[in-house]
């Protein structure tokens, strides 16, 4: 039988303008799974939801061939669909945003640093009231409200340290630098500005960096820099931003940054609110996120597991590679095998270095500086707090002030008028000036009495004039 060609050509031709449209959404699809889109959530790899759109692609394409009629309205369920969902995510978006977006970007030279604008919602446990509020970090990269515009009367107090100066987990009116603002600006004449220039998780060297980068822009009247007894010597080793020579000075190190941790900073930036908001509820229901039980005793030993660790892979095995800075735990080897451990004794050159160097950065731009020594919780409270419990039969050689009077003696040596706490919190009732439940942070009573009493020495000291 005769067939015209002419007209078979044009049924294939026809075919094929039918079938193009859903090719061609289903390969986008399938490309946009494979692609790591930041929007589809998880970061890189193959996650369920790079699965499901995959899927949903593969399917759009076989169906071009298998039942191309059902094709249209494959596409229509998935457009409706991602609609469906774009919607959603503006409308609990806005409404969630500051309870499941970020305050932290990465940043090559810092690790990482607070996000200029950004909006963070916090919540404590119940144990701690359960209050839920939320921060504000100004367009220049501080907590709190835009910084004032300078003029002949104003002076400038800014604060340097980590969690406990950034106070994340307070109100604004409740954190240390600003009731230590008010309580100065009480006893000065003349318009006092608090800047708070903490960031939670920094080490003393991290503020060096940031104090480098923000003084000549900042010009500061005054300077207290905020050492943590409790983490901040751990942070020197393993941040790995810097080494020590054999004259004890600091050098620049070449740290390298896993890979993992910069993609998890990107994907907490990006992943969309419903996709977290579902992971929270997942990870409630199954206790993704739970340690295995463990003892205030046990929460010691693996402290001190992790800093000897940390100092092995650092200072013996030379190694670079940034690990998880998440990780933060107490001193333990200082405190507890003391300053003739090799662990210990490292960390002690380092922060005597860090201080140092900071305090050159300070003298050499005239500005008066105080070094104020925070004690951890274990420490005042005789070695037993519900973040740890050092047991004096098992430690004997542990000593509660040892890591405040390391503190002290190196901002003395250093050139710094310091302020430590140690006596002042231990001899005040400490459990009421912390957290409960293994948070070591203190609370809203423990940085209003600390504030007091800075403002009180700083006043006797006359580092700020009248």
């Amino acid at each position: 039988m005769y067939r015209n060609k002419t007209v078979g050509w044009a049924v294939q031709k026809s075919n094929w303008k039918t079938r193009a449209p859903g090719l061609v959404f289903g390969f986008i699809l399938a490309m946009w799974a494979l692609s790591d889109e930041p929007l589809l959530g998880g970061g890189p790899g193959f996650g369920l939801a790079q699965g499901v759109v995959f899927t949903a692609g593969l399917i759009t394409m076989a169906l071009t061939f298998l039942w191309p009629k059902a094709v249209p309205g494959v596409i229509t369920i998935v457009l409706s669909f991602g609609v469906a969902l774009v919607l959603a995510e503006l409308i609990i978006g806005g409404a969630y945003a500051p309870r499941y977006t970020t305050a932290f970007d990465y940043d090559p030279e810092l690790h990482y640093k607070l996000i200029p604008g950004a909006e963070r919602e916090y919540q404590h446990t119940e144990i701690n009231g359960g209050d839920r509020f939320s921060y504000h970090v100004n367009d220049q990269g501080f907590r709190g409200p835009a910084l004032k515009k300078a003029t002949a009367g104003l002076r400038r107090l800014v604060v340097y340290g980590d969690s406990f100066i950034q106070g994340e987990y307070s109100r604004h009116e409740d954190t240390f630098v600003h009731q230590l603002g008010k309580a100065l600006q009480e006893r000065l004449p003349g318009e006092l500005e608090a800047v708070n220039a903490g960031v939670a998780g920094y080490g003393p060297d991290q503020a060096l960096l940031k104090m480098r980068l923000e003084l000549d822009l900042l010009k500061p009247d005054l300077v207290v820099m905020a050492i943590y007894s409790g983490n901040d010597f751990g942070d020197l080793v393993r941040n790995k931003l810097f080494r020590i020579d054999a004259d004890e000075n600091l050098i620049d190190n070449d740290f390298l940054f896993r890979e993992h941790t910069v993609e998890r900073l990107a994907q907490s930036k990006h992943d969309p609110i419903i996709r977290k908001m579902l992971r929270e509820q997942y990870r409630r229901l199954t206790g993704a996120d739970q340690r295995a039980p463990e003892s205030p005793e046990q929460r010691i030993a693996r402290f001190l597991k992790q800093h000897q660790t940390e100092y092995r892979g650092f200072v013996e095995d030379n190694n670079n590679l940034v690990g998880d800075l998440r990780e933060d735990p107490y001193t333990a080897d200082i405190s507890i095998l003391g300053l003739a451990e090799p662990s210990a004794a490292y960390k002690i050159r380092m922060m005597g270095a860090v201080l140092r160097e900071i305090q050159h950065e300070l003298s050499k731009r005239d500005i008066p500086a105080l070094l104020l020594v925070i004690p951890h919780p274990i420490d005042v409270m005789g070695g037993k707090h519900d973040s740890g419990h050092i047991e004096k039969t098992l430690y004997p050689n542990y000593v509660p002030s040892r890591l405040t009077d390391a503190v002290v003696t190196l901002g003395e040596q250093a050139g710094f008028t310091v302020v430590n706490l140690f006596s002042y919190f231990a001899a005040n009732d400490p459990a009421s000036l912390y957290f409960r439940g293994g948070d070591d942070h203190w609370n809203a009573q423990g940085q209003a009495f600390a504030a007091q009493i800075v403002a009180d020495f700083a006043q006797d000291q006359g580092l700020l004039k009248d």
